[in-house]
């Protein structure tokens, strides 16, 4: 069985977190990406409130984070594209690009593309091969092989890419 070694308490909800190496990046609404570093565990400290972003998810890849902000209508919904490698306690916005999205939203990368599962928008593929300038690529529509009238995702549970295959759990 596992133990809990420490804990923050939060006021609010986080919606996601993602690690990058002794720094921790919380999803956490309309209070903002906070940043948090956990180098030492007994010391657990909120280094920056970046509170101009509504972040409603986070993942890290290389040394970006990606903040999802949804916002009604759905098609103007953003990512914020921010270097958390030049100086990981203080994460600078680089970019920011719109993207229509529905809630029931996952985000994985690989490389320098960025995967969202935009729920009944589909599946998009963002290319931040230039983080100021990152391009929505593509989008698809899934498809439920079982019955190909029915084909919109409802909502994405899970996204991850691992050995170079994108596996998704979806509502269709």
């Amino acid at each position: 069985t596992g133990q809990i070694v420490a804990s923050k308490k939060t006021a609010g909800t986080v919606y996601n977190m993602a690690r990058a190496g002794s720094f921790l990046h919380l999803a956490y609404g309309a209070t903002g990406l906070v940043t948090m570093r956990i180098s030492d565990l007994n010391d657990l400290r909120v280094m920056r409130v970046t509170d101009d972003i509504v972040a409603d998810d986070v993942v890290v890849c290389g040394g970006y984070a990606f903040v999802l902000t949804f916002i009604n209508p759905p098609s103007n919904s953003r990512v914020n594209l921010l270097d958390i490698q030049s100086d990981p306690s203080i994460p600078e916005r680089l970019s920011e690009i719109q993207v229509a999205l529905r809630p029931g939203t996952k985000m994985a990368c690989s490389g320098s593309y960025l995967f969202i599962g935009g729920g009944a928008s589909g599946l998009h593929l963002l290319d931040f091969s230039n983080p100021r300038d990152p391009k929505d690529i593509t989008q698809t529509r899934l498809v439920d092989t079982a019955n190909p009238q029915r084909f919109d995702a409802v909502a994405f549970h899970y996204l991850r890419i691992t050995g170079g295959i994108l596996r998704a759990a979806v509502d269709l």
